[in-house]
């Protein structure tokens, strides 16, 4: 079911993850990813956050439906059960889905709620020993409710609200105090980290905001340009770069050039130069920059679901097509985008050349493209043909790459494509199958095909050619010949061989 959290240790020399599913089992790998050590117990099914204390002595986990089990671990101590390294544990008054220790005061842990609640937790003595004791925020005005909050390494808590705003938020009274600082005044989301230096805020909208941690004034700021409809989900900071990464898949690093201004503006600070937008719609590469930042997308991922894988061996790489309109090649060793190429409309399958760099993709409006993708910088289309009224929905080479059949689960025609050897293509002809709904295509011979799919579709096209007839007097293939086999429902597989 996949990782539901992981956390990484403060000496960066382990870290803590758990599995979703039954029985959650909380591993703690060294940096090789070899376990070292299980905890079990930690939750009936998912354990929701995790965090380490300053020190890496302890390890928090926050359990999800139906327990909210919240337990503080000796995960170092070395003893036969898990239950003996279990240091408190307690029960949360609701989901949680963020959680963290105050680093100076490894008994005092901060919470944030599925609901945007904001809790404050202190270990306590009970009658039985320690226990967990749990106050709630009082939010600073009605229908204000909190985004974010972070510890300061001297255990100072600042928190983020629906309004945009930032607050120093004070443990002992379960309450913002003081004066707020306006992020965003234009609706955004805005969360916070705490570094050494600055409180850096960022927002959906794309703003990234540095302030100085002493004054609380502006320092610094960045705006990643991103698509209209699209917004930053997450963010996390390096040593000299912030990542940022956004809901349709792009991830951006800015790449920090000098010391950020603390807003206290020394004499000695260089004031920031201009932003010189290098290209807001690049998909890999650098975006924009000034004196103190360079802006680059250095990845991208599909936006909606993928509609279409194809290898290109010869290239080291392979190719998806996805409902979003993109064509990505990827590299298959390290997984990284290689390019992008934004289409005009949502793509509905693709296929590749046995041989060579060209792909050939349709799309929802019926139209078909034969695209050279050997040099991904510059990604060109060779020939773009309307075929359907309806989607394309499937696209098959022959063995030999000559020949690309194109069918439409909309549609009883099967076309053709010729492609030559410098990568020209012609539209050859089509064959009129007996029921529209072909999903699958498989070439058995050089000029035979076999088209399979709904509506119990499942025949066999025999004589395609490699050329248009001179004496035809339309593109309907009248020496093709189409032998159908009887089948019982859809065909949802189909696997064909060249022998």
């Amino acid at each position: 079911l996949g990782v539901g959290a992981m956390v990484v240790h403060p000496n960066r020399d382990c870290f803590a993850y758990c599995e979703k599913g039954q029985g959650a089992v909380v591993r703690v790998c060294d940096i090789q990813g070899r376990t070292t050590r299980r905890i079990e117990g930690t939750a009936q099914i998912d354990v929701d956050t995790m965090s380490f204390t300053a020190d890496g002595s302890a390890l928090l986990t926050v359990a999800g439906l139906p327990d909210f089990k919240v337990t503080i671990w000796d995960w170092q101590k070395d003893v036969g059960s898990s239950e003996e390294m279990q240091l408190v544990s307690g029960t949360a008054p609701a989901k949680l889905k963020e959680g963290s220790f105050n680093p100076v005061n490894p008994d005092q842990m901060c919470f944030l709620g599925v609901d945007n609640t904001l809790y404050v937790c202190n270990v306590v003595a009970g009658a039985s020993g320690p226990e967990l004791e749990f106050e709630k925020f009082s939010p600073p005005s009605e229908g204000v409710t909190f985004v974010s909050f972070s510890w300061t390494a001297a255990g100072m808590l600042y928190c983020t609200t629906s309004d945009g705003c930032l607050w120093l938020a004070d443990p002992q009274t379960a309450a913002p105090v003081g004066e707020s600082v306006v992020i965003s005044a234009e609706g955004a989301l805005c969360h916070v980290i705490a570094t050494s230096r600055h409180l850096v805020c960022w927002c959906s909208d794309g703003v990234l905001v540095w302030l100085g941690l002493e004054s609380l004034s502006e320092g610094y700021r960045v705006k990643v340009p991103l698509q209209r409809g699209d917004r930053l989900v997450s963010v996390c900071l390096g040593d000299s770069s912030v990542f940022a990464g956004a809901h349709d898949g792009s991830i951006f690093q800015v790449a920090l050039l000098q010391e950020i201004p603390d807003g206290n503006y020394r004499d000695e600070e260089e004031e920031p130069s201009p932003v010189t937008l290098k290209d807001a719609d690049v998909l890999i590469g650098e975006v924009q920059c000034d004196s103190h930042h360079r802006l680059f997308r250095i990845a991208l991922s599909h936006h909606g679901p993928v509609t279409g894988i194809a290898p290109l061996p010869s290239m080291g790489c392979f190719a998806s097509a996805g409902s979003d309109g993109v064509l990505m090649l990827w590299d298959t060793v390290t997984g990284a985008t290689v390019a992008a190429q934004r289409c005009a409309r949502s793509l509905t399958h693709c296929a590749s050349h046995p041989t060579k760099p060209l792909v050939c993709i349709g799309d929802a409006n019926g139209v078909v493209s034969l695209l050279d993708v050997g040099a991904p910088a510059r990604i060109r289309a060779r020939a773009t043909f309307k075929l359907f009224q309806g989607p394309v929905s499937v696209v098959s080479f022959s063995h030999d790459g000559q020949l690309t059949a194109v069918g439409s689960s909309a549609s009883p025609q099967l076309y053709f494509l010729h492609t030559d050897g410098s990568g020209g293509c012609t539209v050859v002809g089509f064959a009129e199958l007996p029921a529209p709904g072909v999903t699958h295509l498989g070439w058995t011979a050089r000029t035979s095909v076999v088209a399979a799919g709904r509506h119990s579709l499942l025949c066999e096209v025999r004589g395609v050619p490699h050329a248009r007839p001179e004496d035809a007097e339309g593109l309907e293939l009248k020496g093709a010949t189409v032998a159908c086999v009887r089948v019982q429902g859809d065909v949802t597989g189909l696997a064909t061989s060249g022998a």
